[in-house]
């Protein structure tokens, strides 16, 4: 009896699938906390699946403008046969887009979003369905990056940070104008371990904020960049000295340091060969007093210098020796034009002179001739009386008997044509 069982090939066929369905319900158990008969179930059942943080992007050609007002992303409800919703779940393909922005203008719009390539089989809600965006002319331009260690403390005792570095050092930023124009501050916020004794660089975000730390809304490129910070030892401390370059001939320098008169060494690996750092400040443009920054020039085999530079007051002053000379020119100068004028009054003192000696000789002459006219002819007698008084000189007036010199003066000499002249009419 059971040889004919065993030899019947439809039982034989039976039986088979039923091993097949046991163990395949078992090794769906195994894989899944569903019970046998939610396995059946699910053949035909529609099920309702919620995907939250789903990324929006942007359908069309819009490299020319910037974007905002569209979300990051979206919360979407699935509806449909589960078996179907579990492959476009595992699907790369999966995304919610925008409308196809290639024909919109500058300006304010209001889109739907939608899920791409979505099945007919499955509904599906996106929170929020639709979006107001603005286009905006993009702007682009290529700022440096600074490091912002936000535990400095966690550098270890007797270390310190040398520098700090990003890898590229510069992003190129890009957003609406009013963006770009108000970065005022872009960096990257690195947090270093605790007890740091060496070099250390992480991967991080860059941020670009305003002048009030609020972050803006831009693209970087690249996003993510590597910051490293780099730690030395502390070495000893040196005296600081300041120089002097470019200084002018007709003046001296005051240089007083008003900042530390020390920096410590960081990274020393120069055995105590280092007894000094410099500074040199630029004089040629400093012509009141100043207060310049000078950066510190840090020596060989050292990594960085604290502090790396120092306040110092330049004050100039005008040079003694050119000041002398000066005076001595204005005095010569002086001195010259005092000849000059005492030479132009005496001119004019002599010329004055003459003119008064003219009319002085004029008047003579006018004066004599009137007396002349109105006395009368002198008698022989008279004459004699005055021949033997005083004598006649050629131009008829009387010489001085006592000087017996016959010298007359010069103004006497410059008016006898005058004088001869009178006596001539007189005689008439």
């Amino acid at each position: 009896m059971m040889n004919k069982f065993y030899e019947n090939k439809i039982v034989l066929a039976i039986l088979s699938l039923i091993l097949a369905l046991v163990l395949f319900v078992f090794v769906k158990t195994e894989r899944s906390s569903r019970s046998p008969l939610e396995l059946f179930q699910n053949v035909s059942e529609v099920t309702t699946e919620t995907v939250s943080n789903v990324p929006v992007n942007i359908e069309g050609d819009v490299e020319q403008y910037y974007v905002t007002g569209l979300p990051e992303s979206v919360t979407v409800k699935l509806s449909g046969p589960s078996n179907i919703i579990d492959q476009i779940l595992e699907s790369k393909d999966f995304q919610v887009v925008t409308e196809d922005l290639t024909d919109f203008e500058e300006g304010n719009h209001y889109i739907q979003l939608h899920v791409k390539d979505a099945s007919d089989s499955v509904k599906y809600e996106i929170s929020p369905s639709s979006v107001n965006i603005t286009l905006e002319t993009l702007h682009k331009e290529t700022f440096p990056v600074s490091v912002n260690i936000t535990n400095p403390d966690s550098v270890a005792s007797g270390y310190e940070m040398t520098q700090n570095t990003t890898n590229p050092s510069e992003v190129t930023l890009s957003g609406s104008k009013a963006a770009i124009d108000s970065i005022s501050d872009v960096h990257v916020d690195l947090k270093i371990p605790d007890g740091l004794k060496e070099d250390y660089t992480q991967e991080a975000t860059v941020i670009a904020e305003d002048g009030d730390g609020t972050i803006l809304n831009v693209n970087a490129d690249p996003k993510q960049i590597n910051a490293t910070v780099e730690v030395g030892k502390t070495g000893r401390s040196v005296p600081i000295t300041i120089e002097t370059a470019n200084e002018r001939d007709d003046m001296t320098y005051d240089v007083e340091n008003i900042g530390p008169n020390e920096a410590t060494l960081i990274g020393d690996d120069s055995n105590g060969n280092i007894d000094q750092v410099t500074g040199t400040v630029d004089v040629s443009d400093i012509t009141e007093e100043t207060v310049v920054s000078v950066p510190l020039d840090v020596p060989n085999r050292v990594k960085s210098l604290n502090p790396d530079s120092v306040d110092v007051r330049v004050t100039p002053h005008q040079n003694t020796s050119d000041n002398n000379t000066n005076e001595n020119s204005s005095a010569s100068e002086s001195s010259e034009s005092a000849m000059e004028s005492n030479q132009s009054s005496e001119t004019n003192a002599s010329t004055e002179d003459s003119q008064s000696s003219s009319e002085s000789s004029n008047n003579s002459s006018t004066s004599q001739s009137s007396t002349s006219e109105s006395e009368e002819t002198p008698t022989e007698a008279d004459a004699g009386e005055a021949a033997d008084n005083s004598e006649v000189n050629p131009t008829g007036r009387p010489m001085n008997s006592q000087s017996g010199s016959h010298h007359s003066s010069f103004w006497e000499i410059l008016a006898s044509p005058f004088h001869t002249v009178a006596n001539f009419f007189n005689h008439i």
